[in-house]
Order: structure tokens, then C-alpha cells, then sequence
């Protein structure tokens, strides 16, 4: 099941700017070579505006933000909960998830406690229950 991620107008607008910013320099008649870096960032970042969803899909959680992507065993989740830190992680809402997890380098290596910051999906109630008929032990703000 996919799900699409909220986004905050504001972050949205900041986003757009950064986006068109290069193009504007360019028609200025700004130089070309010292706008590669500004016109990659505007690349990802404009893919990240539209390629940022989540997929529950064989008992896994698949979090995707532009390129960024990372899969998360729904067995293995504890909690998920509410996070306001803007600075730990791309995210296109100020309120984000903090999904608490084990994991472990080998299987003769003990198991370790990680977490993962992501967006908020759209549909958080449905989200939360599909990720409890997963695993009815992880515990959800719902």
C-alpha cells in the first residue's frame, strides 16, 4: 500500500524558490559554469518535491524522499511517534515521525536500538493501522 507524504506549504514555496533561483540568475545573464552546483541541488530537491512517498509492502516499510531510500522490517519497529526537530533529517513537514527499530550488523552481533525521522504520510490513521495488523506490538500515536 503507497502512501503520499504531507507537505508544508511553506517549506513547499522555499523549495519552489530554490528551484527557479538558478534559472533566474541564468536569464540575468549570470554565467553558466558557477551555476552547475545551484541547478543539481534545484534537480534533487525538485525530484525530492515529487518522489517523496511511503510503501507497506512484504512486512517492510519502504520510505522514499528523492533519491534517499531506506526499508524498514515492520517486525522490527517499537514505536512510532511525533517528533518536532527540524534539523535531523530531509523531511517536507516540521512535524515528522520517529520510528524507533532494531537492527543489527551481523546475526552474531546482538541487537541495537536505531530510528529513522521521516515526513508525515497523508493518511496517519490508516497508516498506523496497516503498520499494527503488521505488528500489534509497535506502538502508534493512534
Amino acid at each position: 500500500m503507497k502512501f503520499k507524504v504531507k507537505r508544508n506549504p511553506i517549506l513547499v514555496c522555499i523549495i519552489v524558490f530554490l528551484i527557479l533561483f538558478p534559472f533566474f540568475l541564468l536569464y540575468q545573464g549570470e554565467p553558466a559554469a558557477p551555476l552547475v552546483l545551484p541547478f543539481l541541488i534545484a534537480a534533487f530537491l525538485a525530484h525530492a518535491l515529487f518522489n517523496s512517498y511511503f510503501v507497506i509492502a512484504d512486512q517492510k516499510l519502504k520510505i522514499v524522499f528523492g533519491l534517499i531510500r531506506k526499508e524498514i522490517f515492520i517486525r522490527d519497529m517499537k514505536e512510532v511517534h511525533y517528533s518536532m526537530n527540524p534539523l535531523s533529517s530531509p523531511a517536507w513537514t516540521f512535524k515528522r515521525l520517529k520510528i524507533v527499530y532494531t537492527g543489527s550488523f551481523s546475526s552474531s552481533r546482538p541487537a541495537y536500538s536505531r530510528f529513522a525521522l521521516v515526513s508525515l504520510p497523508k493518511d496517519e490513521k490508516r497508516f498506523f493501522r496497516e503498520l499494527t495488523m503488521i505488528n500489534p506490538g509497535v506502538s502508534t500515536p493512534a
